[in-house]
């Protein structure tokens, strides 16, 4: 049976599946220290493009997996990565109504958690 897939908007083409909203994330950029940036709070992605300087664009939860020396900063004008769990319709189980189930409760909770106490 397959199981499903965690996927993200609007990075992967989910025309035809099932989907579960689980989260969505500001985009981070994560810039090379000399970058002209990174002494700023936030930046433009138009910018960060035509200086060909960004190391990554990142969801938001990935800040605290880098180096201290790896400036990341918000980058005010993406669009935000929803993560998601998608599945083919015609896929039923009561393993799949569980699975989803408890993977919608989460999202709940963490939805609740993100509107109370925003990342720093």
């Amino acid at each position: 049976m397959p199981w499903p897939a965690r996927c993200a908007r609007p990075n992967n083409d989910l025309t035809g599946l099932r989907t579960l909203h689980l989260q969505a994330h500001s985009q981070i950029a994560v810039l090379a220290p000399e970058h002209p940036l990174a002494v700023r709070d936030g930046g433009e992605l138009t910018h960060l493009v035509t200086t060909h300087r960004a190391v990554a664009l990142l969801p938001d939860s990935a800040v605290g997996q880098f180096p201290r020396s790896l400036p990341c900063i918000p980058v005010a004008d993406a669009e935000p990565i929803v993560s998601v769990l998608a599945w083919l319709p015609d896929t039923e189980s009561p393993a799949l109504s569980a699975f989803l189930r408890h993977s919608r409760a989460l999202a709940e909770r963490l939805e609740t958690i993100a509107v109370t106490s925003p990342v720093q």
